[in-house]
């Protein structure tokens, strides 16, 4: 009976996860109500040396193309752990309305003792739900 009762409940989880866009008619936008899970996705790049190692970025921010805004992901908390990981934030959840569906060009730059060293240009968009990378690598192999 109990096994019975955890199965029922892993449908009823999986069946709440099901979007219901009709991609069909409209591609590009979100036309039905979505069903999104809880999850906040950050999208991150990592950026290393040509040894593999990572590299610490004194300062980094994002740029949307088309209107020059500059995104700063930057959190005190966490950047002298993103500098050991040369992990990066390039766009969060929380910017989503910033992309369209499918794609808008946003601009990634690192800056290393005064130089700009990185400066990358990503398609990013989303599944109505949570932002994701549409083209370019998240991984960045830099020669210092």
């Amino acid at each position: 009976m109990k096994r019975i009762f955890v199965y029922f409940l892993l449908i009823l989880i999986s069946s709440n996860c099901k979007k219901e866009v009709d991609e069909a008619t409209d591609p590009c936008n979100c036309t039905t109500a979505v069903n999104c899970t809880e999850n906040y996705i950050t999208l991150v790049l990592t950026v290393t040396n040509t040894s593999g190692q990572p590299v610490d970025l004194d300062d980094y921010y994002t740029t949307k193309i088309s209107t020059g805004e500059k995104i700063n992901l930057k959190n005190a908390e966490f950047d002298s752990l993103r500098g050991t990981m040369g992990e990066y934030p390039i766009l969060a959840d929380g910017q989503k309305d910033m992309t369209e569906k499918c794609g808008t060009d946003f601009e990634f730059t690192g800056i290393k003792n005064g130089n700009e060293i990185v400066k990358r240009t990503y398609k990013i968009g989303h599944d109505c739900c949570h932002v994701k990378i549409l083209e370019g690598d998240p991984n960045i192999i830099i020669s210092e």
